[in-house]
């Protein structure tokens, strides 16, 4: 069989750890020298340690950056994706988590490659995270793939308004 040679960056903004972050370190360990590991840090300065998961990517070997830049700075992180996804030479952006799923999708736009996000779940114990989740769904619907997790998250994404035929589980 042919071997799939495409460079994919996943874009995380992460836990220390997690579900989400477990799938990612999974994804790209079987990728490795293929695959890229974008973290989004919104909390950390330059002078602040890693991130605690760029750090466990990082003990695994596997190919990561950290962008830093800056509590609701989503226009630069955008321009800062986009850079990293050029200089990669990505072939897809794979986004997790809809912060992730929102500046990814304007990045993988400027840098002319397909978007996929996988959902890993909704939380929804607040306004702010039922505002979150209504953003992320409303920017998948112009994704070019999304990966449930499960049958179940699949059905909540129609219910919620989202084809079935982009979804796979």
């Amino acid at each position: 069989g042919s071997v799939d040679r495409r460079r994919i960056v996943h874009c995380i903004a992460p836990a220390p750890a997690g579900g989400a972050e477990s799938v990612v370190i999974a994804l790209a360990a079987g990728g490795r020298h293929r695959t890229h590991v974008v973290v989004l840090n919104q909390l950390a300065g330059p002078d602040d340690p890693p991130h605690p998961f760029a750090a466990q990517l990082r003990k695994r070997a596997i190919s990561c950056e950290e962008l830093r830049c800056g509590r609701r700075s989503y226009v630069t992180e955008v321009r800062a994706l986009t850079a990293s996804l050029r200089r990669e030479r990505a072939d897809v952006l794979h986004t997790h988590g809809y912060h992730a799923c929102v500046v990814g999708f304007f990045a993988a736009r400027r840098a002319n490659i397909p978007v996929v996000a996988t959902v890993h779940g909704y939380l929804s114990r607040n306004v702010k995270e039922r505002f979150y989740n209504v953003v992320d769904r409303s920017m998948m619907r112009r994704f070019d793939a999304i990966i449930a997790v499960s049958q179940a998250n699949a059905d909540q994404l129609v219910s919620n308004g989202l084809r079935r035929d982009p979804i796979a589980v």
